[in-house]
């Protein structure tokens, strides 16, 4: 799919990707983006409107802190869903004390590890990266603006 997909705009992509679905499948938006509640609040609506346009059930989880709680269920789970998975640039850079990294870059790292360890399962994984004031770039990212 990697191959399939990497020529193709963002909406030509994710056409591409949701076409993938099956009739008992199901979307989950994983949110590896900003923890603000206007993000949330936007993406709630992005799940809301890809699902009734894809006619399956979707879920907004907010990574990496799912993976505790319900990764296992999109990697080892039963077939059939999408992951759509979003990252971002840090709004701010916070320094783990002694690490050498921030918080930033751990929250990119497990998310990385997450979407490779879907794909290595056969999974149907595609991921968003936004960039810049998250506002704009939410702005910018719009999934939903026509017919999946």
């Amino acid at each position: 799919m990697r191959h399939e997909i990497s020529s193709l705009n963002f909406e030509q992509a994710l056409s591409s990707f949701f076409a993938l679905r099956g009739e008992d499948g199901y979307l989950a938006i994983q949110n590896h983006a900003w923890n603000l509640l206007e993000v949330r609040t936007r993406l709630t609506t992005v799940v809301e409107r890809v699902g009734a346009q894809l006619g399956v059930p979707a879920q907004l989880v907010d990574g990496p802190w799912y993976l505790h709680l319900m990764g296992q269920c999109y990697k080892g789970g039963p077939r059939g869903g999408l992951a759509l998975m979003i990252t971002c640039d840090p709004a701010e850079r916070i320094e783990i004390p002694g690490a050498g990294y921030s918080f930033g870059d751990l929250v990119f790292a497990l998310s990385l590890g997450d979407f490779d360890a879907m794909l290595s399962r056969g999974r149907p994984v595609i991921r968003s990266h936004l960039t810049g004031h998250p506002e704009q770039a939410l702005e910018n990212w719009n999934p939903w603006s026509r017919r999946l």
